[in-house]
């Protein structure tokens, strides 16, 4: 394989209505061999094909797969948040943000679940030079930084990456089912579990099935090399009742936020999922549109 493949030039992109002064609100745009994309593509074709056979990847995960996408999970979630208010019960759901979960990839563990999931030798030994000794420079208008080598994290850019991530967190998913009265949904990174619960005792019930499903969490974190940003994690209690239920969840000893508005995939869910509030953001995006578009064909 060629080492042109392994090199990518990295040029930052800003988040929109974020601070440009401050480098955490910058993408990176990963550029890399147009003809190591092309052989990419080949090699995850196939490779999705033998998950998708072997059913490798869990039902729960529907990220960047064949005929799947966030709609699948959100429907899913708003029917189970539904059947619960509809039988007077009460649903919280964690939303749990990992921090830069493809660049924490631990890749030694990433060959042993490939060779798990029965990838076959030649398969695996592409993939592992693939991922290995990957090097990286940035750019910023016309000036460039020095290539330096990736320790740990899949390639930013690369075809495969999506899939070989799906592989990666898989196994979380059986471990959080596990535990009775947990369910959960990934797209890719983005995790939610839940657990429902009568309106008696529901505080205290949802406090100790959740407080067994965070701990969970933690362990596989720790196994797999990655990190909760418990800045970005909320849970959120679904009810029609007039008082909301407010437990206490712990990750790591620090306290996690409660909302009463969470956006999952693009869509704001509030507490009585009446959808009011996204409606409202969607309206008030259509109309800002409109008005630029009114502007224009004055002109």
């Amino acid at each position: 394989m060629t080492s042109l493949w392994k090199k990518a030039i990295l040029v930052p992109v800003p988040k929109t209505g974020k601070d440009p002064t401050s480098t955490a609100n910058y993408r990176p745009n990963s550029l890399t061999s147009t003809m190591g994309k092309s052989m990419e593509r080949i090699i995850n074709t196939r490779l999705n094909w033998l998950l998708e056979t072997n059913n490798v990847i869990a039902n729960e995960q529907a990220g960047f797969r064949t005929h799947r996408s966030t709609s699948e999970h959100l429907a899913k979630l708003s029917q189970f948040i539904k059947d619960a208010l509809d039988n007077k019960r009460t649903l919280t759901a964690v939303f749990i943000d990992f921090k830069s979960a493809y660049d924490s990839v631990w890749k030694e563990n990433l060959l042993l679940k490939l060779v798990r999931s029965g990838i076959k030798s030649n398969l695996i030994q592409w993939l592992e030079s693939f991922i290995s000794h990957r090097a990286r420079k940035f750019r910023y208008g016309e000036h460039y930084s020095k290539y330096h080598i990736l320790q740990t994290g899949l390639p930013q850019g690369a075809v495969t990456s999506c899939t070989l991530f799906n592989l990666y967190i898989n196994d979380l998913i059986d471990e959080l089912n596990s535990i009775p009265g947990i369910q959960c949904l990934l797209y890719a990174d983005d995790l939610v579990f839940w657990t429902e619960a009568d309106k008696r005792r529901a505080e205290e019930k949802t406090e100790q099935i959740l407080n067994k499903a965070l701990p969970t969490l933690e362990e596989w974190c720790e196994r797999n090399n990655m990190k909760v940003n418990t800045s970005k994690t909320a849970f959120q209690s679904f009810s029609l009742a007039h008082k909301t239920i407010h437990p206490r969840l712990n990750y790591k000893g620090e306290a996690l936020s409660q909302s009463n508005e969470f956006k999952y995939l693009g869509v704001t869910f509030d507490n009585k999922l009446n959808w009011k509030n996204h409606v409202d953001k969607v309206a008030s995006r259509v109309f800002k549109r409109i008005n630029v578009l009114k502007k224009t064909g004055r002109e």
